[in-house]
C-alpha cells in the first residue's frame, strides 16, 4: 500500500468514526407515559365530546400526525373483586373475593356484567406499566412470589438517563409511586415517598401533598401531613435546607410557571408540592371555582420536561391525571379532569416539536384501568347493549351513566406516537371486533406489560 493509500484509508476510517460518534450522540431517547387513572374508553369519549364536540375529536383519536391506537388489557395476576351484596335483612354490604385475571374477546362482551368482574387495582396495574410483570393487587413492583422488580425508570437511570414522576394527586400514591418505588403494600406511602426522593433514580417528583393547605388551596392554621407525601421531619428539612438530598423545592404556582416557560433555569432535581392537599382541582368544594394558586397539570409537565431534558441521553417521564378514578358518578368533574389531561398532552406534543423531535421521543396515552363502567345511559339494556355516551355539543356534559362504583376489567385506550411506535404493532395479542365497534377503531389489543418492555428496548438502543 502506498503512502497516499494509507493516508486515504486513515481518512476514511476517521470519517467513519466521526459519523458513528455523531449518530450515537444524536440517538437520544425520551419515553413519556401519560396515564389517566380510571380513564377507560368512556372517560376518553365524554372528555372528547366535552372538549371538542365530537366523539373522536382529538388528533390521536383521528390517527392524525402519526398517532397509532390500540386497546390495552389491564387485568392483574390475582385480582380482588369488590361488589355489593344485599343481605336477608335488606341491608347492603361489601363482599371481597379473589380470582386470577384474564381477558378473552370471545366472551368479554356477551353479557353486560362480564367486563365488571375481577378488575385490577392501581398498584398492580402501575406495576405492569412500569415493570412489565403482572402481579397481585396491592403490590408495587413486587411480583406474585414477593420478588422485587426492576422498573423502566430503574433500568433507564442505570444507563445514565433521567426519570421523573408527575401527578395531580398525592405523589406517593400507587400510580406515581410505581415509577421508582417498591413495596409489598401500596398503603405504605411514607416509605414509598422516602424511596422516591432518597434513591438516586428520579430527578422530578411533583404531586399534591402540601401540609399547610387544604383541598381548596387555602392556608391551614396547623399543618396536616398526608401519608402519601413527606413526613413532618422531612418537611422541616425540605423547607429549610437549600437542597434536601439534592432537590430544589418549589410550591408557588409562579415558580412552576417560570421553570415551565424557561424564564428561570431548570434545577438538576425538581421537587414540586403545590399549595393544595390531595388533588390539584377535583377534590375542591363544589361551590368553589378553580384553585388559582395551584399550577395546571400542563405547567407541571413543562417544568418537569425542562428539568429532565438537561440529560443529554434522554429521560423517562410518567405523568398521571389521577382523579378520574375518584370521580365516579360525577360526569362534569370527569370532563374537567379529562380536559386538563388533553391540554397537557397538547402542550407536551408542542414541547417535543420545539425542543426535541419524534425521531427521539415517544409519547403514550393510556389508563391504568377503567373505572365506573362508563357508557351511554341505556348500555345495560338488551337492545342497546354497550351503548356509547351521547355527546350534547362542545362544553356540554354528555348523556352517560356510571354502572359501577369501582374498577372494571374492560380494556382501556392506548395511543402512541413517535420513536418506536411501530413496536406496538408487533405486540398485538388479538383483534376484538366488538370492542372496536363500540368505540370506533380497529380493536387491536395489546397488554399493559408491553409498555415498559418497549421502553426498555428503546433505552437499550434496540
Amino acid at each position: 500500500m502506498t503512502v497516499m493509500s494509507r493516508k486515504f484509508a486513515r481518512f476514511v476510517l476517521g470519517l467513519i468514526l466521526v459519523l458513528t460518534l455523531t449518530v450515537c450522540a444524536s440517538a437520544k431517547t425520551n419515553y413519556i407515559l401519560m396515564i389517566v387513572d380510571g380513564g377507560g374508553e368512556g372517560a376518553y369519549r365524554i372528555g372528547s365530546q366535552f372538549y371538542t364536540g365530537e366523539d373522536r375529536g382529538l388528533p390521536y383519536m383521528k390517527h392524525e400526525d402519526g398517532w397509532k391506537e390500540f386497546g390495552c388489557t389491564t387485568y392483574s395476576k390475582s385480582g380482588v373483586v369488590q361488589d355489593t351484596k344485599t343481605t336477608d335483612s335488606g341491608t347492603e354490604k361489601i363482599v371481597n373475593y379473589s380470582e386470577d385475571g384474564s381477558y378473552s374477546p370471545d366472551t368479554h362482551w356477551l353479557e353486560f356484567e362480564t367486563h365488571m368482574k375481577n378488575p385490577t387495582d392501581s398498584a398492580a396495574s402501575a406495576t405492569a406499566l412500569n415493570s412489565g410483570v403482572k402481579t397481585k393487587n396491592g403490590r408495587i413492583n413486587f411480583d406474585e412470589n414477593g420478588k422485587q422488580l426492576e422498573t423502566v425508570a430503574d433500568f433507564a437511570a442505570a444507563r445514565g438517563f433521567a426519570a421523573g414522576s408527575i401527578t395531580n394527586v398525592m405523589p406517593s400514591h400507587a400510580t406515581p409511586a410505581a415509577v421508582a418505588g417498591h413495596n409489598m403494600n401500596r398503603g405504605d406511602g411514607a416509605n414509598l415517598w422516602r424511596e422516591m426522593v432518597k434513591k438516586d433514580v428520579l430527578s422530578v417528583v411533583i404531586g399534591a401533598a402540601h401540609p399547610w393547605y387544604d383541598k381548596n388551596g387555602e392556608r391551614r392554621e396547623e399543618a396536616q401531613f398526608n401519608p402519601y407525601g413527606p413526613s413532618e421531619h422531612a418537611w422541616g428539612r425540605i423547607t429549610t435546607e437549600p437542597t434536601y438530598h439534592g432537590w430544589t423545592f418549589i410550591e408557588k404556582r409562579e415558580d412552576f410557571q417560570k421553570i415551565a416557560s424557561g424564564e428561570v433555569p431548570a434545577p438538576k432535581k425538581l421537587m414540586g408540592l403545590p399549595q393544595v392537599a390531595g388533588t390539584f382541582q377535583s377534590s375542591r368544594s363544589h361551590d368553589r371555582g378553580r384553585n388559582e394558586n395551584v399550577p395546571t397539570l400542563t405547567e407541571c409537565c413543562l417544568a418537569g420536561l425542562n428539568t429532565l431534558n438537561q440529560n443529554e441521553k434522554g429521560f423517562y417521564l410518567m405523568v398521571e391525571s389521577g382523579s378520574v378514578d375518584w370521580l365516579t358518578g360525577n360526569a362534569q368533574r370527569t370532563c374537567e379532569e379529562m380536559c386538563e389531561f388533553f391540554d397537557a398532552v397538547q402542550a407536551i406534543c408542542d414541547w417535543v416539536e420545539k425542543n426535541s423531535s419524534w425521531e427521539e421521543t415517544t409519547i403514550i396515552l393510556t389508563a391504568d384501568h377503567e373505572t365506573g363502567a362508563l357508557f351511554g345511559p341505556l348500555a345495560d339494556q338488551p337492545d342497546t347493549m354497550f351503548q356509547a355516551p351521547i355527546g350534547k355539543g362542545k362544553g356540554q356534559v354528555p348523556e352517560c351513566n356510571f354502572f359501577k362504583k369501582s374498577h372494571t376489567n374492560a380494556p382501556v385506550p392506548l395511543f402512541v406516537k413517535g420513536k418506536g411506535a411501530e413496536k406496538f404493532e408487533g405486540r398485538v395479542k388479538c383483534t376484538d371486533e366488538t370492542f372496536g365497534k363500540i368505540w370506533g377503531f380497529e380493536g387491536k389489543i395489546v397488554d399493559n406489560t408491553d409498555v415498559p418492555q418497549i421502553g426498555k428496548e428503546l433505552f437499550d438502543g434496540k
